[in-house]
């Protein structure tokens, strides 16, 4: 596939190899990654129940999983620890495909002060993982004023984890957004929303509520409009039950990866920019 330009991505589930296919894997990945493409792998057969049925339906050889992903790895593959993460990969890489990777110094962004402490707590990882980057006194500016009509600059400090609170409405929010991808210190953005507040428009058109997701001035539409002006790695947490899924739908279908947990969203980046 590596002649193939429009196969951007290539993602495969291994269970096991032939005697000399592992080397020809490896350089097969690392030529396909020279050629711009992305490398997405599950491999099972980690357990010895799971190698041994490796071995009873495929005849193949599972061999040590650490071993294995750590190759794989070297090579330039993106390897899933879990199929739920293998399939989120498949879904961000795609949407992100035209997003160009400068570093790993992320922003993060939400109205709720745990998913900020939930984000900082999974930054690391084995390839370093993400760091935080630093707000520029513009950037702190920026926010402020964002804020300062709520008054959620007198009770908030601007820093990254960056929580605009529970208080903040569309435009204050989307703002903050805005600022942080204009920020040349910041390689990389996750927005995690908690939409159960009435300061935001986080559902469709309907009886008891004045909320409109599809309306210009509400949060997705600051959000899609950020996304296509920005080429920096941008992705969407969404943390809330059903009623919000059209909400995650309407920014996915406008280009956005969307996630429903915020340690899923930030693990994507981490691997994201690793690669």
């Amino acid at each position: 596939l590596k002649d193939r330009p429009e196969a951007r991505i290539i993602a495969f589930y291994l269970e096991g190899l032939q005697p000399g296919d592992g080397l020809n894997l490896l350089q097969a990945a690392k030529k396909s990654r020279q050629a711009g493409q992305k490398v997405v792998v599950y491999k099972a057969g980690r357990s010895p129940e799971g190698r041994k049925a490796t071995s009873s339906h495929t005849a193949s050889v599972a061999g040590d999983y650490a071993v294995a992903a750590s190759l794989m790895s070297q090579a330039g593959m993106i390897v899933a620890e879990t199929i739920d993460e293998f399939e989120s990969l498949i879904k961000g890489l795609a949407y992100l495909a035209d997003k160009k990777i400068r570093g790993n110094r992320v922003g993060l962004i939400t109205n709720a002060g745990f998913e900020s402490v939930i984000m900082a707590d999974n930054l690391r990882g084995d390839n370093g993982g993400l760091v935080l980057g630093e707000f520029s006194e513009t950037t702190t500016g920026k926010i402020n004023k964002a804020l300062a009509p709520l008054g959620i600059d007198r009770l908030q400090d601007v820093h990254n984890p960056l929580d605009v609170t529970p208080m903040a409405d569309d435009a204050a929010f989307g703002t903050c957004v805005e600022a942080l991808l204009e920020e040349e210190g910041i390689d990389c953005v996750v927005v995690s929303i908690v939409p159960v507040t009435a300061a935001l428009q986080t559902l469709p058109p309907g009886e008891g509520h004045q909320e409109n997701i599809y309306a210009d001035n509400s949060l997705a539409g600051y959000l899609i409009r950020a996304f296509k002006k920005t080429d920096k790695p941008i992705i969407v947490n969404i943390d809330a039950g059903r009623l919000f899924d059209p909400l995650a739908d309407y920014l996915e279908k406008s280009g956005l990866p969307v996630f429903r947990r915020c340690d899923r969203a930030v693990s994507f980046m981490k691997k994201l920019v690793a690669i």
